[in-house]
């Protein structure tokens, strides 16, 4: 099997990420994990991330702090942008093409019956497998959706981090901010130390009485004191020291200072983030005269904090090149739009989970919103974008999957 072959048997599976549902269980999913010798057992410290925001910068920070200390890290993420291997790597090295077509083909076997089911638990598996065999020294998984059915939390982890948790996917996991910090929440096990961030009161209590019922320590951080935001990267203040990192966007201060203490926590000193890498956030790419910033921003909260971070760092309104998942907020997104852009325009994507841009521009002009033209996909629009605006700063915002589709053509 090459590695065509195997993204293609992949695609071929139930894959959430497109499609409405979710998993009932994970029981199917651990009877999966017994067939090929319960690799997720042999995985050295393995830590978890879950939340509603940030969670993909908070896995790539503290991979890069471990990683500057000389470990070997394994690093589990999802959505991929571009290339499938982005959600499997170690110190930030996809996983080869041929390592990971060999792991599909041995797995394949396996997936029937009541056996793993789903493009995510395939690719959680070959996780556990790849850095059960490269020996990494820690193991930064992201759950996908939620926390208690997620494939990841099969994990017996050292340590949890929660980033900031707000309204998304409502339908799977709950209309209030308390039934979903539940669903996160559920994550913590085993008296291993959560680290987490003052945000919703009411998020922040469910965390607290989960972690007394499991014994494990939490530290409730404060939000961080930002001592520059820059082109250059971001800057915070941490346990009375300066760390940066050269990701941009005053919203990643919030990542950092979790990741730090974090890290921290487990006695890792001495790190730093410089080595860090990771695309579609807050991403400043010049396109001519044009300054293109890709974002992968998906709900209402991150909205806000990237509109934040824009006029920190701009003066000048942007014109915005927008596509959503049909679960979205959807109104309330184009609102924090309409408030903070020049224009707006709309695309579709290469995923069927994105509302199509003609029934967006339908809700967009429904609450009065002028939509001067829409586009089948995000390239055709940003070289008519790029064909018709000079010296202009161009968002692209709304979904990883416009983000990725972005990347294909910049």
């Amino acid at each position: 099997m090459n590695f065509e072959e195997a993204e293609r048997f992949l695609y071929s599976l139930i894959n959430y990420e497109y499609k409405p549902g979710y998993v009932s269980s994970l029981e199917p999913f651990k009877d999966f994990l017994k067939t090929i010798g319960n690799p997720q057992e042999n995985i050295k410290n393995p830590i978890l991330i879950v939340g509603t925001k940030g969670k993909g910068s908070t896995a790539a920070l503290i991979t890069a702090g471990l990683a500057s200390k000389g470990y070997k890290v394994g690093l589990f993420t999802s959505p991929h942008l571009v290339d499938i291997r982005e959600r499997i790597q170690i110190n930030f090295n996809l996983i080869p093409e041929e390592k990971f077509a060999g792991y599909v083909e041995a797995i394949k076997p396996f997936i029937k019956g009541d056996g793993v089911r789903t493009y995510f638990e395939v690719l959680t598996a070959i996780a556990f497998k790849y850095f059960s065999d490269e020996n990494v020294d820690f193991a930064v998984f992201e759950a996908g959706l939620g926390g208690r059915l997620d494939a990841t939390n099969v994990l017996n982890q050292i340590a949890t981090a929660i980033t900031p948790i707000d309204l998304d996917h409502t339908r799977i996991l709950g209309d209030t901010v308390d039934k979903i910090a539940r669903e996160k929440a559920a994550v913590i096990k085993n008296r291993a130390p959560v680290v987490t961030l003052q945000f919703h009161d009411e998020a922040v209590e469910v965390i607290r009485e989960r972690a007394e019922e499991m014994d494990a320590p939490l530290l409730v951080l404060t939000p961080p004191e930002v001592t520059r935001i820059g082109l250059e990267g971001t800057e915070i203040e941490c346990n009375s020291r300066v760390i940066s990192s050269p990701l941009k966007g005053k919203f990643q201060a919030v990542n950092m200072t979790i990741a730090c203490n974090l890290l921290d926590l487990l006695g890792i000193h001495g790190f730093n983030f410089r080595s860090v890498k990771l695309r579609g956030r807050f991403d400043v790419i010049q396109k001519g005269s044009n300054t293109i910033i890709v974002d992968s921003a998906h709900n209402e909260i991150s909205l806000k904090s990237f509109f934040e971070s824009y006029f920190e760092l701009f003066k000048d309104k942007p014109v915005v090149l927008f596509g959503v998942s049909k679960d979205k907020a959807i109104d309330g997104m184009l609102e924090i739009l309409s408030k903070n852009s020049k224009t707006i325009y709309l695309t579709g994507a290469s995923v069927p989970r994105i509302i199509s841009p003609t029934m967006l521009k339908k809700i967009a002009e429904s609450s009065g919103i002028h939509i001067p033209a829409i586009f089948e996909r995000p390239c055709d629009g940003l070289q008519f974008l790029n064909e018709n605006f000079i010296n202009t700063k161009i968002v692209v915002i709304g979904s990883f999957y416009v983000a990725g589709d972005a990347y294909r053509c910049l």
